[in-house]
């Protein structure tokens, strides 16, 4: 054996059961900090109040002048952060205001109960988190909408004649087919807008409409529109490019609700032949479809800008009558002749 083995093995040994030891107290020294009280406790509490208002002129403040009201007499609740708890319920008073005083801090979630004052509206930022600190008060403006706005793509599929509320930009502007409609467009797709007062809406206005979704002759559309006041300028989509066959395919099975159809289109290197009345085929390479020019368009897009054996550049908004997809050009700049070679 070799010189100092001995001595070796036995701090070795020693040193194991020293380190077993020492975790052995460890673990009792954290067993004891778990039974331990907590080294403080949290004294004090806060208020929580707000005031809801139906939001009239859509910016988000209470502006009566731009015909905000004050909501009366309407149930709050706070409750325990995602839990169905009740932590206190209280009403608005007569200017809308409510208030929960005494409230442990931390953040807790707020909501409106539904009632006959309520019930056709939306609280769209509801349950509303909230946080409580110690000696203050947070307050909550909520406001009360038509409808939370949804994509286009969904408000297509939406149950007939049910409330929605979509946004978008204008794509035909008020008077470009008639004058009680526009066409509005996001980024899921397009949709007719019917029954406007007159607005004077423009190309590039940006909207939210609130109105019923309906049908006309299979198109879907919203009908008994509500704009709101807050429309801004923007630029228009740039139009999307399909081939007659893309458009044809994409809504054999349910052309309503295709994504296409009311949005702005572009068909490329594409022939018109003989007009029955306002329709004529649009063929391209791939297929055809139809080109309808529409109301208020007839005048300013005579069926002699499309001339027999030349090839056109045709954009407008993809319309659905009775079956038939419609290309329905906006204006005389919306064709533009083209070589009908690559």
């Amino acid at each position: 054996m070799k010189p100092g083995t001995h001595l070796t093995r036995s701090i070795s040994s020693m040193t194991f059961k020293h380190l077993a030891l020492a975790a052995s107290l460890l673990l009792a020294v954290a067993a004891c900090d778990d039974e331990q009280a907590p080294p403080f406790e949290v004294n004090g509490v806060g208020d929580v109040a707000g005031q809801l208002f139906f939001d009239a002129d859509n910016n988000g403040l209470f502006t009566p002048l731009g015909g905000d009201t004050l909501l009366r007499n309407v149930e709050v609740k706070l409750l325990v952060r995602n839990d169905t708890t009740t932590i206190a319920t209280t009403r608005t008073t007569a200017n809308g205001q409510f208030s929960f005083a005494g409230v442990a801090p931390g953040t807790h979630q707020l909501v409106v109960v539904k009632d006959a004052t309520t019930a056709a509206l939306s609280f769209c930022s509801l349950p509303a988190s909230t946080s409580v600190y110690i000696g203050e008060q947070t307050f909550l403006r909520i406001p009360a909408k038509r409808g939370c706005v949804v994509r286009i793509a969904v408000a297509k599929n939406v149950a007939a004649n049910q409330s929605t509320t979509i946004a978008g930009i204008v794509t035909a502007a008020q008077g470009t087919y008639r004058n009680d409609n526009v066409y509005v467009q996001d980024p899921t797709g397009g949709i007719q807008v019917f029954g406007l007062p007159t607005l004077g809406l423009q190309l590039g206005d940006s909207i939210e409409v609130t109105g019923q979704l309906g049908t006309f002759n299979g198109e879907l559309q919203i009908i008994s529109p509500i704009v709101a006041p807050n429309i801004a300028r923007t630029a228009v989509p740039a139009p999307t490019i399909r081939t007659a066959k893309q458009l044809t395919d994409a809504a054999t099975a349910t052309a309503a609700k295709s994504a296409d159809v009311g949005r702005l289109i572009t068909v490329r290197k594409a022939t018109v032949g003989a007009f029955t009345v306002d329709n004529a085929p649009l063929t391209d390479a791939t297929g055809a479809i139809q080109l309808r020019t529409d109301g208020n368009t007839r005048p300013f897009i005579p069926k002699t800008t499309f001339q027999a054996g030349k090839c056109y550049d045709i954009t407008g908004l993809l319309g659905y009558f009775n079956g038939t997809l419609q290309l329905k050009p906006r204006m005389l700049s919306d064709v533009v002749e083209v070589a009908c070679t690559p």
